[in-house]
């Protein structure tokens, strides 16, 4: 019973570290945000702040938010959204338009000048482009222009998704050669390690005992500071060594997925 107690107890307080871990590594990215930048491109999405998943992820980490500067960059960002030629853009690029993010303007007018710019990308011309550009196709077009547009649009994303595969097939070996460079290095830290030896400092000194009147021998052992703070540099070293190894395999996995919904995806185009 006291054995699987201590299990438990190891399994919990492993698992605390590691949410600690990621709730760290989650705070220092978003501090790094340029949250005026952030809360402009929200605004050019056609999306609220109001319950956006990537402040929610920082406020949940306990990360500093700056939210005036949040919210300027919104605010100004949803003013560029609003403005006309910035609605017949969003139509160009295949992309719906939030209307009801422009308080106060004109929506009949900014709604046409969105159509206007969704029949200039629904033209047939443009759709091999439109496809290779790796956007999505939005089901924005009108029926009267679909059906010339999007074989073409389908065969700029087969296009797409074919050099997207090649190249991350590419990156995937890649990444193997560099896991492989990086552990070999790690190996050399572990060796480096395991040649210092203990680093014990063993000392005997002379004692004379007053009640005995006897003179005794006592040993002392202490460890060199200097091999202590050698091995905590290695170790530190290994550590960050076997983090970069993790990222890098994260990264191949994702790539590997992200393959597979494409090759997927090209089974159906």
């Amino acid at each position: 019973m006291r054995a699987f107690m201590t299990t438990v107890v190891l399994c919990v307080t492993s698992l605390l570290m590691l949410t600690s871990c990621a709730s760290y590594f989650v705070r220092k990215d978003c501090e790094k945000e340029n949250w005026f930048t952030y809360g402009q491109s929200v605004a050019m999405q056609g999306r609220r702040l109001t319950g956006d998943d990537r402040v929610k992820k920082c406020e949940a980490a306990g990360a500093d938010i700056n939210g005036a500067e949040l919210s300027r960059g919104f605010k100004a960002g949803m003013a560029n959204y609003c403005m006309p030629d910035t609605v017949f853009q969003t139509g160009k690029k295949g992309e719906f338009f939030n209307v009801e993010m422009c308080d106060g303007e004109q929506p009949r007018f900014l709604q046409k000048r969105h159509a206007e710019g969704v029949r200039e990308y629904c033209a047939k011309t443009n759709g091999y482009s439109a496809g290779s550009t790796g956007r999505k196709y939005n089901n924005v077009c009108p029926k009267d222009l679909e059906a010339a547009f999007l074989p073409e649009f389908n065969r700029g994303r087969k296009t797409y998704l074919k050099a997207t595969i090649e190249n991350n097939e590419t990156r995937i070996t890649e990444i193997d050669s560099n896991v492989r460079g990086i552990d070999n290095e790690r190996m050399m830290l572990m060796a480096q390690m395991s040649a210092m030896g203990n680093g014990k400092i063993i000392t005997r000194e002379l004692k004379y005992d007053p009640i005995t009147r006897a003179t005794h021998e006592e040993t002392k052992v202490t460890e060199d500071p200097e091999t202590v703070r050698r091995r905590d540099s290695l170790r530190y070293d290994m550590e960050r060594k076997q983090r970069e190894i993790e990222a890098k395999r994260a990264e191949q996995e994702q790539l590997r997925k992200q393959n597979r919904e494409m090759k997927t995806e090209l089974a159906t185009l």
